[in-house]
């Protein structure tokens, strides 16, 4: 197997990584100040600029996973190039938390210097990027230049050798060898660098037996285990909300599920802060609960178009990862004018009369932005 570090792009000295490394007490300070800030505004709607985003540089994607949608989309004619992608992330320095997710980020053969421009303009409080993890010729070299604290990598990993390909479809011969070498690698890096690496983990009936061994294999390795659940619709623009029927995927067998995931010990534990990932902790087995007993939706305070934003590949900050109506696109204005238009007070109308939504991610962020605001139900709690 070739010796991916041969190829590694040039690290960045060890000042500059010390100088950048220093500047994470007030890079904390102040995501927290923004959260605070957030949740006292949300009280009396006051508009404030997005502190959070899903950054999605593509919908190319390596694998064709049962649970997933985006590999079907196949239209990618209106991603931004190298040079337009910088400009509009120069524009998003009102952000404290990126997620750059896909597709593949890392079928973008320019991530490192996008990620560059991130840190630079941005310097975000987390910048997390979701990955396949099969692309080890890549990610390794872009850890070795991009390791640092405040980065964060989840690499997606539903089950071993047997379970992994049925859910992970794609070069099956390669692909389950890859992963595990991307997370061994990198976990080294990790280490050494002080970022945070993970697996995330999609529970299933089929995939949940493997979970124990898993989590095992990621506390071998010093990695977070976090598990999630697929969900429909996600990534996948819906016309029309009022018909829309959220539902889990692949879970008809919730006590059976419920009762591995309470025996397992997961969750994020790294780079993130112990108040942090309580907050995660408490908030994912809610949801669990919430999902695997199939209660229906309802709406949770989504903080979309007002703390939260979607970047798509072509500019545009959309409504949400349902809904890709556009507010506006950051190569023609500024966020503070795409976030003041009357375009987007009319979408916050729309999303105001969501009936909700399934999507964690947006959930957890909304809570973590709304505070007490959000409505929240008891489920059970294992």
């Amino acid at each position: 197997m070739t010796n991916v570090r041969e190829n590694a792009m040039p690290q960045a000295s060890i000042p500059a990584r010390a100088e950048r490394a220093s500047r994470r007490p007030s890079v904390v300070a102040k995501a927290y100040f923004h959260a605070a800030e957030a949740i006292v505004k949300s009280v009396v709607d006051v508009p404030q600029l997005p502190r959070a985003a899903h950054f999605i540089p593509t919908w190319k994607c390596d694998l064709k996973c049962a649970t997933c949608q985006v590999w079907k989309r196949g239209a990618w004619e209106d991603e931004l190039d190298t040079s337009a992608m910088i400009g509009i992330i120069k524009k998003l320095a009102c952000l404290d938390i990126v997620k750059v997710i896909g597709g593949e980020p890392f079928a973008r053969p320019d991530l490192s210097e996008l990620c560059d421009a991130m840190w630079e303009h941005i310097d975000p409080y987390l910048l997390q990027i979701t990955t396949a993890g099969t692309r080890t010729d890549r990610i390794v070299p872009f850890l070795e230049r991009h390791g640092r604290p405040g980065l964060q990598i989840r690499v997606s990993m539903d089950g071993l050798e047997d379970i992994y390909p049925k859910m992970r479809r794609g070069d099956e011969e390669h692909g389950y060898r890859q992963v595990v070498e991307t997370i061994r690698e990198g976990s080294k890096l990790a280490r050494e660098r002080g970022f945070s690496m993970g697996v995330n983990f999609c529970v299933t009936d089929k995939s949940v037996e493997d979970l124990p061994k898993v989590v095992a294999f990621c506390r071998e390795h010093g990695v977070d285990c976090v598990p999630g659940m697929a969900v429909q619709p996600f990534l996948q623009h819906v016309p029309d909300w009022e018909s829309v029927e959220h539902k889990v995927l692949m879970i008809d067998e919730p006590d059976k599920v419920a009762d591995v995931m309470r025996r397992v010990d997961w969750g994020s534990k790294q780079g993130i802060g112990k108040a942090a990932a309580a907050f995660l902790k408490r908030e994912n087995v809610h949801l669990f609960a919430e999902r695997m007993h199939h209660r229906p939706v309802k709406p949770f305070g989504c903080r979309e178009v007002r703390s939260l934003a979607y970047v798509m590949p072509n500019g545009d900050m959309a409504v949400c990862g349902l809904r890709y109506d556009a507010i506006g696109n950051l190569t023609q204005n500024t966020v503070e004018e795409i976030w003041t238009s009357p375009r987007a007070t009319e979408l916050r109308g729309l999303v105001d009369a969501c009936q909700g939504c399934q999507q964690a991610s947006t959930q957890i962020m909304s809570r973590m932005y709304g505070g007490s605001v959000a409505p929240r139900r008891e489920g059970p709690r294992w």
